[in-house]
């Protein structure tokens, strides 16, 4: 039998939005127990919902279920997080996404013993 995502019963115990500024808001979930030693960030792709962790995130709280806490986040314009209007068309770089991260972190009071886990999505342009 297959594991399908659908199957998955894991529920963040925070999902909320965080103003990075007036026309935006990123979109985060913690999961794990609210105080743990070990805290870990999960960055995607820039263009890559946060979703895309939920596997990992049900893997490590089924080995470490109170040893650990796990934040993802959707970057800009992605997933649940929020553009205003003015900024739908922008692009946003690893720059932006490592300025987000870092608000994230101080909004949590995650200033230190934090672990960060990240992964990169590449895209290929085909040559005729």
């Amino acid at each position: 039998m297959r594991l399908q995502i659908a199957d998955l019963r894991i529920e963040p115990r925070i999902c909320s939005r965080i103003a990075v500024d007036r026309d935006t808001e990123i979109h985060y979930e913690v999961y794990g127990a609210d105080i743990a030693p070990i805290r870990l960030l999960l960055v995607n792709g820039v263009q890559q919902s946060c979703r895309m962790w939920i596997l990992t995130v049900y893997a490590l709280l089924r080995a470490q279920p109170k040893r650990v806490q796990i934040c993802v986040f959707d970057g800009r314009g992605v997933g649940n997080s929020v553009l205003g209007p003015a900024l739908e068309n922008q692009r946003f770089s690893t720059k932006d996404l490592a300025a987000d991260a870092l608000l994230l972190l101080n909004h949590l009071g995650w200033s230190k013993d934090v672990w960060l886990l990240g992964c990169m999505s590449f895209c290929f342009k085909s040559i005729p």
